[in-house]
């Protein structure tokens, strides 16, 4: 019975080290990747993404940066490629814009 005890607390502790650890493991454009697959679903409400790719970081000031992404969105069998760009001031997580650009196939 001991043992289980000091089992069950030595678990506690382990994932109290780990989980901490996993959560800033998060990639630093994963934020703006979920906001723009939201804003994507409201604008394109009858498409699915169904592939994401990101794109990148472009600064474009010290307070304006842009990270893209690619999404591939399925609507009734048509595919269609679209390019997300979100804009946002790096200190303080203001939007400034999210901009939409279709791809040709």
């Amino acid at each position: 019975m001991k043992l289980l005890k000091v089992c069950c607390l030595l678990s506690i502790l382990l994932f109290a080290v780990i989980a901490p650890n996993a959560v800033q493991a998060q990639k630093p454009y994963a934020k703006w990747g979920e906001i723009a697959i939201k804003v994507t679903q409201i604008v394109y409400k009858d498409s699915g993404v169904t592939e994401y790719t990101y794109n990148g970081r472009k600064e474009i000031s010290s307070e304006k940066v842009e990270e893209s992404f690619s999404f591939q969105l399925k609507s009734n069998g048509k595919k269609e490629d679209i390019i997300v760009h979100v804009i946002f001031n790096p200190k303080t997580e203001e939007v400034y814009e999210i901009r939409f650009e279709k791809t040709s196939q």
